[in-house]
């Protein structure tokens, strides 16, 4: 519904201003497609949330990939080179 009545960047400028690192964060900003980070400061906390959001139904690579990162953060790169590892080659 937000996606309907907003500029994506303004609904990204406003997640972010919501910021926790939790899974429930990074799972919603999935959900609506804004999954970006600009800035070394944004790009730690994407990290941190995606790292929280580990769990055994989605791999880290498939929520960032549904929220539509296209960053080249080493942090993130190495959380989605740890769960190729892992065997999330498949979900890809």
């Amino acid at each position: 519904m937000l996606q309907r009545h907003v500029e994506p960047a303004e609904l990204m400028r406003w997640w972010w201003g919501k910021f926790e690192p939790t899974a429930d964060w990074i799972l919603t900003a999935a959900d609506l497609g804004i999954i970006t980070a600009t800035g070394n400061d944004q790009e730690t906390n994407l990290a941190a949330a995606v790292a929280m959001a580990d769990c055994d139904e989605e791999w880290s690579v498939e929520v960032l990939s549904r929220g539509g990162y296209a960053g080249n953060a080493d942090a993130i790169l190495t959380l989605g080179k740890d769960d190729l590892g892992d065997g999330a080659f498949d979900a890809l």
